[in-house]
């Protein structure tokens, strides 16, 4: 299986190419949350791996934005 790491790809939507560690936290929080997001995917298991971080950007991105 895949592994990925903070400068692999991200691989759909609206960031496609971009490196997962320059994907916005709240992006990949939102793919996290989404139903159809199969838990065993190499995305997933890159976003489980990093989700307590991810959870604290997420927050600080939606502050920034208000």
């Amino acid at each position: 299986m895949v592994t990925y790491t903070d400068n692999s790809q991200m691989p759909m939507g609206e960031h496609k190419g971009k490196k997962l560690i320059d994907v916005p936290a709240g992006s990949l929080m939102w793919y996290w949350n989404q139903p159809w997001l199969d838990k065993k995917s190499p995305l997933a298991v890159y976003i489980a791996s990093n989700l307590d971080v991810l959870q604290v950007q997420a927050v600080r991105e939606r502050e920034l934005n208000k």
